[in-house]
């Protein structure tokens, strides 16, 4: 079985959408607080833990939503060649806004600290590899979309 070049970017979106989720269970932030020093994975960041430093953030759940569609969209480019074009534009919106939205993970937007009374969150914790990892490989998805409708021929 020979495989396209179209099908191929196809494989490649999705594996680069389930690695930008399976990325967010690494340590997205490192939070330094009055001594405190520790560093919390993407669900515990954005989705709040009971037993946690933080709430649910409204910039992490949409952040979550568009990692997830962009991961839809990539495998629904399979079932649904007839609207490729529309799902390759969803793939590189939807990854761009996700990859700046994780790339200021540290702003009050996408973090939610319900123990202190902080100015500036920013000031308090960086970005950590998961971050950053899954930023970057839902760029690569976005590049690959954009690769696949502006550049390959049917």
């Amino acid at each position: 079985m020979k495989l396209s070049l179209k099908q191929l970017l196809g494989i490649a979106g999705v594996i680069l959408g389930v690695l930008a989720i399976v990325l967010l269970f690494a340590p997205v932030l490192k939070v330094n607080v009055l001594g405190f020093k520790d560093s919390f994975n993407g669900f515990d960041v954005y989705f709040g833990k009971e037993d946690d430093l933080f709430k649910a953030s409204a910039g992490g759940i949409i952040t979550f939503v568009l990692l997830v569609v962009v991961l839809c969209a990539s495998i629904l480019k399979f079932c649904l060649p007839k609207y490729m074009k529309i799902l390759n534009f969803c793939i590189i919106v939807c990854g761009v806004l996700a990859a700046i939205f994780l790339f200021m993970g540290c702003t009050s937007f996408m973090v939610n600290i319900k123990t202190y009374d902080f100015d500036d969150v920013k000031d308090y914790c960086d970005l950590g590899i998961g971050a950053i990892m899954s930023a970057i490989f839902a760029l690569c998805a976005a590049a690959v979309a954009c690769f696949d409708e502006f550049f390959v021929k049917k």
